[in-house]
């Protein structure tokens, strides 16, 4: 194709749009290059499509739907450890048998740092919305729990925001779903009955 737009080209003209031709290849190359460098810097595998993430995904995760009862996991910045730990600590004293864990516990060695898989072998998903703009890879795993949670075969990893302080507020991706209110304590029984049987949840209304 370029050598027949080439051939009605004069000499000089013809060098001059393979030199354009080579440079436009290069900064494509280039383009791709730095892409990749960002991906992998991110700890993903670029070789993988959106296709074959999910598919990835959807094998790890188990049908047996017993195994992760009264499980969590709590997503947050950073920056507010200390409140992560302290939420994670009221959550396993309050509630008989409950296996609360942090981020950084639930991560399997090897993986490459956005996998949510591991997140969907709990029952819930808390994201602590403190701080949360600061961080674009917790934004990152909440956008990516919340397009897995809508897969009708996933019947866990059931994604809720939680507003640590009165100061916090909902993201534009979690309005549709009710946060709880750590600061309130009525607000922290109904999130504490989540955890119970749904005979024993009827019960306590």
């Amino acid at each position: 194709m370029i050598a027949k737009r080439l051939s009605g080209f004069p000499l000089n003209d013809k060098k001059l749009f393979e030199a354009v031709c080579l440079l436009m290849r290069n900064r494509k190359r280039k383009k791709r290059k730095e892409r990749t460098d960002r991906l992998c810097d991110l700890g993903v595998d670029w070789r993988m499509d959106t296709k074959e993430l999910n598919e990835e995904l959807e094998d790890e995760i188990s049908t047996d739907n017993d195994s992760c009862c009264r499980t969590a996991v709590v997503l947050y910045n950073d920056e507010i450890h200390e409140n992560a730990e302290k939420f994670q600590r009221e959550l396993n004293s309050r509630v008989p048998g409950a296996n609360i864990e942090l981020q950084d516990e639930v991560c399997l060695p090897g993986k490459y740092t956005l996998d949510v898989s591991p997140y969907f072998t709990k029952q819930y998903i808390f994201v602590l919305l403190s701080q949360y703009y600061k961080h674009s890879v917790v934004q990152y795993k909440v956008n990516e729990c919340l397009c897995m949670s809508l897969k009708d075969k996933i019947k866990r990893g059931r994604v809720i925001p939680v507003l640590m302080t009165k100061e916090d507020e909902l993201p534009d991706e979690l309005l549709p779903i009710e946060p709880v209110e750590y600061y309130d304590e009525n607000s922290l029984k109904r999130l504490l009955l989540l955890f119970k049987p749904r005979l024993d949840r009827s019960i306590s209304y």
